[in-house]
Parts: C-alpha cells; structure tokens; sequence
C-alpha cells in the first residue's frame, strides 16, 4: 500500500500545478527498482507528449519534490522530507 505524506498532499495541491501534483503521487504509487520511462509515464496519465514530463519533472525538483541525482536514471528521491534529508 502507498501511503503519502499528508504535507506532501496538501502543500503538493497547493504549490504545484496539477499535472505535476498528478506525476508527484504517480511516483509515490511507483515501488522501489521502477525504471522511470517518459514514454510510459506520457501514456500512463495521458500527457501530450514526454517533454511534458520533462517540465513537469523539473517542476517537482525546483519546488524541492523530487531529487534525481545528475547521471542517475534510476535514483529517485520523492518528497520534501526525503528530499531535504537525502541531500548532499
């Protein structure tokens, strides 16, 4: 069962757009070792195109979400909290 924080779910509605609050809790509801594919994740919420999960990615990590260390496709760390304590 996922479970997301409360603060992620109210401060998320409150400070990202909705597409990106709607890949915030796809990630959530992604388990440890998934592969994060653009192209899956496009048809998965039915995205226009997987330049729209790019800004929407980046959104998330400029508002402290998301951490995805550089080179490493397939680290990811979801939510404020991890994110803060996660890095470096």
């Amino acid at each position: 069962m996922t479970r997301i924080p409360n603060s992620d779910l109210l401060d998320g509605y409150r400070e990202l757009s909705p597409n990106a609050f709607k890949l915030l809790t796809y990630y959530y509801s992604k388990g440890d070792g998934w592969v994060f594919d653009p192209k899956t994740i496009t048809e998965s919420l039915g995205l226009t195109s997987t330049r729209t999960v790019q800004n929407l990615t980046l959104e998330l990590q400029t508002k402290g979400y998301l951490y995805c260390p550089k080179g490493d496709l397939d680290v990811y760390i979801v939510g404020k909290k991890q994110v803060k304590e996660y890095k470096p």
